[in-house]
């Protein structure tokens, strides 16, 4: 049976574990936010971070590309949790635990919510990684 004092130390332990999590999830969103504002698509700027805990694997922005060499310019992009995963497949191999977070910066700055898209939400669970957006 755990008197008082036990008590009041576990939840002051629970407290700063909370804290920690939550300093970390800022640190990581910011570096996301950077990582967006150097993506170089025309509209909605989009970077997508691989960590585990403190330790961050690979960082990626969504990537702009002509759809025809020859045509109107017509642009489309390589959205930046897949080419995150690529990268970290190559480097790490197996992804299973780590977390992946996506931020999401609209033409005017403004930090937006930013859900991955279906094909990419697949992609994140097909391995094994905890998604985590603005």
């Amino acid at each position: 049976m755990c008197n008082k004092a036990q008590l009041v130390v576990s939840f002051c332990q629970q407290s700063l574990l909370v804290a920690r999590t939550m300093c970390l999830k800022k640190t990581i969103r910011r570096i996301a936010v950077n990582e967006a504002a150097n993506s170089t698509a025309p509209e909605f700027k989009v970077a997508a971070v691989i960590h585990r805990g403190k330790r961050i694997y690979v960082k990626s922005v969504n990537v702009p590309y002509k759809t025809h060499p020859n045509g109107s310019g017509i642009y489309t992009t390589c959205h930046a949790e897949v080419l995150a995963i690529m990268k970290a497949k190559n480097i790490i191999g197996d992804l299973a635990g780590m977390s992946i977070f996506v931020a999401r910066i609209s033409p005017l700055g403004e930090i937006k919510p930013s859900k991955p898209c279906p094909d990419c939400m697949n992609l994140i669970l097909k391995n094994d990684l905890i998604p985590a957006w603005t």
